[in-house]
């Protein structure tokens, strides 16, 4: 009975014995930045505390750049391009009404003329190639070749949710009166139509955004106008008492008991980046909240359009991690629900079956689309739209003569 009950101790304790040299090990091969926040070299180990030194450091660093930026706040969006804005290499270009152009346009459609516009997010916008490489462009050339004269503007926004792209087009795109709305789908947009601080989506972010709050009866929208970089630091700061807390589902500062142990806390982190590579894509835990505020969202973008008189198309943009998901027959928390109700409730181009032919070409070092991937979409989307408008499903509700 001693030999055994010793025999146990000794286990015991060189469980505890190898557990404290590991802990000592990870604790010297982790570092614990200004914000608290514990790193592996360029992995974050969980918990994710809020970062306001490093934001505040973004912050600063862009107001230095006296204005020469991309991006700027706005009251109704959170972000805009900004207008006459050009990057020193020349691939970004924005007119003086901070759209993606090299023109600018009358608000007024020229006569004989569709006007078409184009809502999403950076693969809309066309990240990483000139505005001449962009879908939406493309795809104004595209048409007129079979004969349409066309215009499309292009009113994507890079990191934008699909809570943004409905306030762009209620605030600003609706102005420029478009025959034919495409809405650009993006499955990660569903993930931003959750957040206020666009940090916790895109980490270089320093703005925060409106969002939708769904209702028994309605979709209630909060922080309207969207709290300035400075304003949203001083919120971050008074968590968990700012009354944003409660909408920011994926902020935490309650500190869980394996995060005492930087073990057990790099294991933790090991198994959330394990899920997210070979289970489903993305998180699942919310899934019919995600789904639920994406159709709701679509569906009133559709109903405003429509009132405008104008048609409403929805495209699906695959990215590049949804498409390695596809191939190995892993589970998208969205498929088939949403991709479903989307094909049924409104004119719907799917481009996976596009997207699955690529073969690395067609995406850039970021995984959004290259010149080619952008060539092959609009070539796709162009079949679409010009048998919709030969069948009359999307002609314009405009009189006039569209095609040469």
């Amino acid at each position: 009975m001693r030999q055994a009950r010793r025999r146990v101790i000794r286990l015991v304790g060189g469980v505890i014995f190898v557990f404290v040299v590991v802990e000592i090990a990870m604790r010297v091969l982790t570092t614990t930045n200004s914000d608290g926040q514990v790193m592996m070299g360029a992995i974050t180990i969980l918990p994710r505390r809020i970062p306001i030194q490093q934001l505040q450091a973004q912050i600063d660093a862009y107001e230095a750049q006296g204005g020469d930026v991309r991006f700027v706040y706005d009251e109704h969006t959170g972000w805009r391009f900004n207008p006459n804005y050009s990057s020193g290499n020349g691939l970004w270009r924005i007119n003086s009404d901070g759209i993606r152009a090299n023109i600018t346009y009358s608000q007024t459609p020229a006569p004989n003329v569709i006007r078409m516009a184009a809502f999403g997010d950076s693969f809309t916008a066309g990240d990483d190639v000139p505005v001449e490489a962009s879908w939406p462009y493309l795809l104004e050339q595209y048409l007129r070749e079979r004969g349409w004269q066309v215009e499309v503007l292009n009113f994507g926004v890079n990191g934008y949710g699909m809570d943004q792209a409905y306030l762009l087009w209620q605030q600003y795109g609706e102005d420029y009166q478009p025959d034919l709305v495409i809405f650009g789908f993006h499955a990660p947009d569903m993930l931003r139509n959750d957040n206020v601080f666009a940090w916790v989506e895109l980490r270089e972010n320093i703005f925060t955004k409106p969002r939708f709050v769904q209702t028994d009866t309605d979709m209630l929208l909060i922080n309207t106008p969207p709290l300035n970089p400075t304003e949203a630091i001083n919120a971050l700061a008074a968590f968990p008492d700012h009354p944003l807390a409660e909408h920011e589902p994926q902020i935490t500062t309650t500190r869980p008991w394996w995060a005492y142990s930087r073990t057990l806390a790099i294991v933790v982190t090991i198994y959330d980046l394990y899920q997210l590579a070979y289970v489903d894509i993305m998180p699942t835990k919310d899934s019919d909240i995600y789904i639920a505020l994406a159709k709701a969202i679509t569906q009133q973008f559709a109903t405003d359009v429509i009132d405008a008189d104008s048609r409403f198309i929805v495209t699906y943009l695959p990215s590049r991690m949804e498409t390695r998901y596809e191939q190995t027959e892993r589970g998208i928390f969205y498929q088939p629900n949403l991709t479903d109700y989307l094909s049924s409730e409104f004119m719907f181009i799917r481009n996976d079956g596009v997207i699955q032919d690529f073969q690395g070409a067609e995406w850039t070092a970021t995984n959004h689309y290259s010149a080619l991937g952008n060539e092959r979409i609009a070539a796709n989307m162009t079949d679409y739209i010009d048998q919709c408008l030969q069948d009359g499903s999307c002609y314009p509700q405009r009189e006039g003569t569209y095609r040469r």
